[in-house]
C-alpha cells in the first residue's frame, strides 16, 4: 500500500488548505474517503513516497478507526474493503524518513523496503558548557533565596478614590473587600 503527501482542501474550500507530509501520510484509499467528506477537488499535490505492506481488510479497518463506517461506505460499499491500495505507475522515493502511522514508529525507506531509523537527539549545551562556567551548588540554608515578606498595610493606609479619608473594613471582612467592592453610585462625586 502507498503512503503519500498531499494537500487537502477542506469542504473543498482552496483558502483552508491542510498540508499531510511525511510524518503525517495518508494512505492511497485514504484519499478516496477524503475525497468523499471534503469534495472530489479537495486532494491536489498527491505524490506517493513509500510502499509498505498492508491487506485491504486491515486498511479498512484503520480507515474506519479514524473516519467511521459511513464515509467507506459510501466509498466502497458496505463494509468492501479498498480495492486499490496502490497508485498506479507510482515511482518511490529514496531515503525518506517518515512516520509510519501503522508501525507507530519513525522509519528510513530505500524506495523498496522501509526499516525502522533512529532519529539524533540535540540537545543544547548549557550556558556553562559553552563559556566554561563553573557551576556551583548551593549547600546549607538557603533562606537567601527567599523573597522578602510584606508587610500587611495598616487600617490607615486604606483610602478611597478620592485619598481624602480613610475606609476601614467592618468587622469581620477583609480590608481587600472593601478595597475592590465599588462605592454605591449615589455616594460618588
Amino acid at each position: 500500500m502507498h503512503f503519500c503527501a498531499a494537500e487537502i482542501a477542506l469542504s473543498g474550500d482552496m483558502r483552508n488548505i491542510v498540508v499531510r507530509n511525511e510524518f503525517n501520510p495518508v494512505s492511497w484509499p485514504e484519499i478516496e474517503v477524503i475525497r468523499v467528506l471534503h469534495g472530489d477537488e479537495s486532494i491536489v499535490s498527491v505524490r506517493p513516497f513509500v510502499n509498505v505492506p498492508q491487506s485491504p481488510r486491515g486498511e479498512w479497518r484503520r480507515l474506519a478507526y479514524n473516519y467511521g463506517a459511513e464515509p467507506l461506505a459510501e466509498r466502497w460499499g458496505g463494509r468492501n474493503p479498498p480495492t486499490e491500495l496502490e497508485a498506479p505507475g507510482a515511482m518511490m522515493a529514496t531515503d525518506v524518513v517518515w512516520y509510519n502511522p501503522l508501525t507507530r514508529r519513525v522509519e528510513k525507506s530505500d524506495g523498496k523496503v522501509s526499516v525502522p531509523h533512529a532519529i539524533a537527539t540535540f540537545v543544547p549545551p548549557s550556558y556553562a558548557e559553552m563559556n566554561g562556567v563553573a557551576t556551583v551548588g548551593a549547600v546549607g540554608d538557603l533562606e537567601f533565596l527567599k523573597a522578602p515578606k510584606a508587610a500587611a498595610p495598616k487600617e490607615s493606609e486604606y483610602y478611597t478614590e478620592d485619598e481624602d479619608e480613610p475606609v476601614y473594613p467592618p468587622e469581620g471582612i477583609a480590608a481587600q473587600e472593601v478595597i475592590a467592592a465599588p462605592r454605591p453610585r449615589a455616594a460618588r462625586k
